[in-house]
């Protein structure tokens, strides 16, 4: 909205020089095009019999952020579920050019499976599952990983492969505790969304 000025300077050591040029063009469009939601992570948040956390990382231009979800014994076909009908709660944000996104679910069921998807401004990441604890002795197992310590796609292609073969070797993994080190360069967002992304289809379900 409003008067942009764009200022352009040129330093020439005559002026008669005939190689100076400037291009410039700007290319504006009404439809808003936003990033789908990445960095998707499921953590425990309070009595984990009930509650659920989900944050995500999404680009500064929606307006809204939120996750959508529902019991998946009420779902016979995720793939033509109507996400309109879905449970709904609001996420808090903060952040600028990239924004972090963080929801509670409070209420769930116990011992109860859900699916979910996270974003807003009809653009939504893929459907994951997750399930609340249930009423039993309070045993479970986890699976313990560390010091990833990726620095390119190839490293956490193999990171993505090592966490999906360790579930297929233990299926009653309940989470996953990771102790670092994640990524070679904290600073480099690449290195992040590598870390998150190539491993999303396992983390989110």
């Amino acid at each position: 909205e409003g008067k942009n000025t764009i200022a352009v300077v040129m330093f020439q050591d005559t002026g008669s020089s005939s190689d100076c040029l400037m291009g410039l063009q700007i290319k504006a469009s009404d439809t808003l095009v936003l990033k789908a939601p990445d960095r998707i992570n499921v953590s425990f948040y309070g009595d984990t019999k009930t509650t659920k956390a989900i944050t995500w990382i999404s680009d500064g231009n929606g307006e809204e952020s939120l996750v959508q979800y529902v019991d998946a014994s009420t779902v016979s076909d995720i793939e033509g579920f109507d996400w309109s009908t879905a449970n709904a709660v609001k996420a808090t944000r903060s952040g600028g050019a990239e924004v972090t996104n963080k929801a509670i679910i409070n209420d769930l069921k116990i011992g109860t499976k859900y699916y979910f998807r996270a974003g807003g401004d009809d653009t939504f990441s893929a459907v994951g599952a997750f399930e609340t604890a249930g009423e039993d002795d309070g045993s479970f197992s986890f699976l313990h990983v560390t010091d990833q310590q990726g620095s390119s796609e190839a490293d956490f292609t193999n990171w993505a492969k090592n966490i999906a073969g360790a579930i297929d070797t233990f299926p009653q993994t309940s989470f996953i505790v990771d102790t670092g080190d994640f990524v070679n360069d904290g600073l480099n967002e690449d290195e992040w969304k590598y870390c998150y992304n190539l491993v999303a289809d396992t983390l989110m379900n």
